[in-house]
């Protein structure tokens, strides 16, 4: 299915149940009175991107969801070009707060900005999203059929016409399919459309500051540890607008790489167990590129290869030496018991 969105020039595809079979529409869900609808704190990251995150601005003044029940919160990580003085003026249309940080990573500004937020609803969006009108309302409702649960949305490319977006949003994809196939167990939701109950947030720490990347990941990990259910909206729709060039491409996977060897590193620390090589994954990975052109089969297959070296480059340079790489999702682990999780909350 495919259908165009003309305030924001982009094209949304494949959106709906497709990545967990028989998922719930939070649109499918009585609609509530508006007064019940929970207070959010919507929370981008940015750094030297200002003309996508006017993009991403101009579609959140643009949310079906009523103005004094969200804000805002720009976590300035570091621009070269102060973020402040060029949308101060958007106050005006939104409950709109610019923060500032040293530059550090994107981890480290999503702490600032989820430390002053004043939401019971912590949502995450990147500077280089396009939101639906309806994104907001869609998490939100989710949150209160599932209190307590951690609720990822659906994102699509925003850009069809470069292909090094389109092998990104792909692989990403993919992980979704692969990690969220039984609604009842999502194990990977990212941070770039993701909503979080502020308590619990806190209560684990909030992001890693110490991941480049894949913070998301690790967080995500802990969150299902501690017991913490997760779930799919299909109805929280963001376009993805990466611009990326093949030298941009190579580099943003060999860091994923290098951060994947981070979180096995930091997982296998707090005695989460091993992860290893999912060749189902990759075959379903490789199959699904090249259905789509021979293009996009190269640059998967070269995003692959860029992966494992950053990873090897992490596990050469660490002396504490990691398990195999994969650039797959976690395996599925076994929910703590309740014995587990009484004992998690006497500590």
């Amino acid at each position: 299915m495919r259908k165009y969105l003309p305030a924001y020039g982009v094209y949304q595809t494949d959106i709906g149940r497709r990545y967990i079979p028989n998922a719930q529409l939070a649109s499918d869900m009585p609609r509530d009175d508006p007064s019940t609808l929970p207070f959010c704190s919507v929370i981008v990251p940015t750094r030297d991107r200002p003309g996508a995150l006017a993009a991403c601005l101009d579609s959140l003044e643009r949310l079906d969801y009523p103005r004094d029940r969200f804000e805002v919160l720009v976590a300035d990580d570091g621009s070269r070009t102060p973020v402040a003085p060029r949308f101060e003026a958007r106050r005006d249309r939104l409950d709109l707060r610019i923060l500032t940080q040293p530059p550090r990573n994107n981890a480290a500004a999503r702490n600032c900005a989820a430390r002053e937020a004043r939401g019971e609803l912590l949502v995450f969006v990147d500077d280089d999203c396009v939101v639906e009108a309806r994104w907001l309302r869609a998490l939100a409702e989710r949150s209160l059929a599932e209190p307590g649960a951690g609720i990822g949305g659906h994102s699509f490319n925003g850009l069809r016409s470069n292909p090094y977006a389109t092998a990104a949003q792909l692989i990403v994809d993919m992980g979704y399919v692969w990690s969220n196939a039984d609604k009842r167990s999502v194990r990977f939701l990212a941070s770039n459309n993701l909503a979080l109950p502020a308590g619990r947030f806190r209560t684990l720490g909030g992001f890693d500051e110490s991941f480049a990347r894949s913070a998301d990941r690790d967080l995500v990990d802990r969150w299902r540890a501690a017991g913490f259910p997760l779930v799919y909206e299909p109805g929280a729709v963001v376009a993805h607008c990466q611009q990326l060039d093949l030298s941009g491409f190579v580099r943003k996977h060999f860091a994923n790489g290098h951060a994947v060897w981070a979180f096995h590193r930091a997982r296998r620390a707090r005695g989460g167990g091993q992860i290893r090589p999912e060749p189902g994954y990759y075959a379903a990975l490789l199959r699904r590129a090249a259905h789509q052109s021979p293009r996009t089969a190269a640059l998967v297959f070269l995003a692959v290869a860029a992966n494992y070296a950053g990873y090897a480059r992490a596990a050469l340079t660490s002396s504490g030496g990691a398990p195999p790489p994969t650039t797959a999702p976690p395996r599925r682990s076994p929910s703590p018991s309740r014995s587990e999780t009484r004992r998690r909350e006497a500590r």
